[in-house]
């Protein structure tokens, strides 16, 4: 085993295959290892591991012990203070076997270094400087999490009267996708105070959601979000399979399915400068640009089935797709801004996994990487011409993708990949949740038990699966074994939204409004809840006055941005972080230097 599966594998502790280790001396059955008494199991004895390995007490000591084993104290005079002295033979270039003559003596020498072991080289000759503590920091997600009792809720206003159905927050920008498909961005500069309460700067936009044309037979009642009957004209359907060039304007226009769920399939750029929809009538995944001023349908290609889920990965370079003939599938994006090549997809990936070798009876050949499929599907497509022929538009590669992942069995109601993890887990209200190798087409396993509408997988690799029919919260492993149910009946109304962060301690859900009678599900307001990771237990929750219709994060990790059913915006942010940045802004001269 490696020391890191302390930290991140409960299994390793555990018989899961019931493996005959015979028994003990007192006659009992060896099996799952005994673990101290202060862990309750296998998962509480790694979660606690890990949190002690994340504390501010290791933090704050973490580079004496650097300066122990990799440092200046691992040799000399230094060394001797600290009581950090080992035998001779341990330290790197003390002895140099090969000039032993005495074959007995060499053999003892060797074996002596190879039982006793060896001191690691030394890296630095000066103390190593200590690690930064956590609210010494300008970013990160515990400005929100480790005191949420003093974070503030902040209703920005707008002109936006449609429930929001996206909202994304990139650079200084917030992209807003209203339940009309109406596109507007406005200016938002986390913990930069606007001289106002607000710990951060807000400017709307002044243009005003157009309106739009209804079809004849349609109505704009009983719709929920992205309802069929709130979508604009068909024009740019009959356009984009003609290839007639698209009128420019903030709407996404399209003709979503209308057997689809009110919750339609929709994907942004980490840029925002894309916008991907599913959903669609003629079964058709659509990219448009992300500019609300000239807003252009630059892509539509038809995949397998109706699109029900999107999920981006690898710098938004690849497109997994889930469908309602239960497969799920994995497409190429170009974009006219930079080149999509191996050695961008290579960072997005981790080394082990991008030179995994897979079987030989897939569409890898041996020994051979997605990274070099890709680029092979990319050449087969379109030759030497690949990227001439496509202009400044972002576009999906191929009338194919590059692999199918089959054998779920249900309509994918929620697909979720991590390329870090090498895993694509789709999601159905019949058969539980499938997990699927990302570099082959390999079933790594399916969890039954984890039926649901919404999921996500956290960096740690903890899988969070929603159930709308019992309204409960499920957590399983990459291994799927299911650690954690959390029936919500009582505590809070309906899940709309599911989100994380990247250290991976809680996953942050937005719900709708309170219910209007007892038979209706959830007991409290509407609102912005933290549950603990893995046992999924209540943490915290922001109450806000309308149902949460998406929410994410900025890039720094220090607000959540929260999309409302009533067309509002609220940011919840922590406002001494903006306090921090102003007197560090005023320390380094920032006042003299306007």
């Amino acid at each position: 085993f490696d020391i890191s599966e302390f930290f991140t594998m409960p299994e390793m502790f555990l018989n899961l295959n019931n493996c005959d280790f015979g028994t003990t001396q007192k006659g009992e059955k060896v099996g799952d290892v005994k673990l101290p008494n202060w862990a309750s199991g296998a998962d509480d004895f790694v979660a606690k591991q890990r949190a002690a390995l994340e504390s501010e007490h290791v933090s704050k000591n973490l580079h004496s012990w650097i300066d122990l084993i990799f440092g200046f104290k691992q040799r000399g005079a230094e060394a001797v203070k600290a009581t950090n002295v080992f035998y001779y033979t341990t330290y790197e270039g003390n002895v140099d076997v090969s000039k032993i003559t005495n074959t007995t003596m060499r053999r003892a020498l060797r074996d002596q270094i190879e039982n006793f072991g060896q001191t690691p080289s030394q890296l630095l000759k000066a103390p190593h400087p200590a690690r930064q503590r956590a609210h010494d920091t300008l970013s990160g997600s515990h400005w929100l999490f480790d005191r949420p009792g003093v974070v503030g809720k902040y209703r920005l206003k707008t002109n936006e009267k449609q429930a929001i159905a996206n909202i994304s927050s990139f650079g200084n920008s917030l992209l807003v996708i209203n339940a009309k498909l109406e596109i507007v961005k406005h200016q938002f500069s986390p913990n930069i105070p606007d001289g106002t309460s607000n710990p951060f700067t807000f400017v709307a936009s002044k243009r005003k959601p157009g309106a739009l044309s209804l079809p004849s037979n349609s109505s704009p009642s009983g719709g929920g979000l992205l309802s069929s009957t709130l979508l604009s004209k068909s024009t740019s359907l009959i356009g984009g399979l003609f290839g007639f060039p698209q009128k420019a304007m903030n709407v996404l226009e399209t003709i979503l399915d209308e057997s689809m769920s009110e919750r339609k399939p929709m994907c942004i750029t980490s840029d925002g400068k894309r916008i991907f929809l599913g959903g669609n009538i003629d079964n058709s995944v659509r990219v448009y640009s992300g500019d609300p001023n000239g807003c252009r349908l630059e892509c539509m290609r038809k995949v397998h089935g109706n699109v029900t889920s999107l999920a981006l990965a690898c710098d938004d370079q690849i497109l997994v797709i889930g469908s309602d003939d239960s497969t799920v599938s994995l497409w190429l994006v170009k974009y006219p801004s930079k080149k999509t090549n191996l050695d961008n997809i290579r960072e997005g990936l981790r080394d082990n996994i991008a030179m995994m070798r897979v079987e030989a009876n897939s569409i890898f050949n041996e020994g051979s990487t997605v990274l070099e499929v890709i680029h092979r599907r990319e050449f087969e497509t379109f030759g030497n011409n690949f990227n001439a022929t496509q202009g400044n538009d972002a576009y999906i590669v191929g009338t194919k993708p590059v692999r199918y992942y089959r054998g779920h069995g249900a309509r994918i109601e929620a697909v979720s990949v991590s390329a870090d993890l090498n895993v694509i887990v789709a999601t159905s209200k019949a058969n539980g949740t499938s997990i699927f190798r990302l570099m082959t087409n390999e079933v790594v396993t399916n969890v039954p038990a984890l039926r649901g509408e919404l999921n996500i997988i956290t960096p740690d690799g903890i899988i969070v699966v929603w159930e709308r029919e019992s309204h409960t919260l499920r957590a399983c492993t990459l291994n799927g074994r299911v650690v954690a149910e959390r029936p919500l009946k009582d505590l809070i109304p309906l899940v709309t939204s599911l989100a994380w962060s990247r250290l991976g301690e809680y996953v942050i859900v937005g719900t709708e409004k309170k219910a209007a009678s007892a038979a209706q599900e959830g007991g409290e307001n509407a609102g912005v809840c933290l549950f603990a990771l893995p046992w999924l237990s209540l943490y915290n929750t922001w109450e806000l006055e309308s149902a949460v219709t998406s929410l994410t994060l900025t890039s720094d990790e220090t607000n959540i941005i929260v999309g409302q059913e009533n067309g509002e915006i609220v940011i919840l942010a922590n406002p001494s972080l903006s306090l921090r940045l102003v007197d560090n802004l005023l320390q380094s001269g920032w006042v003299s230097g306007l």
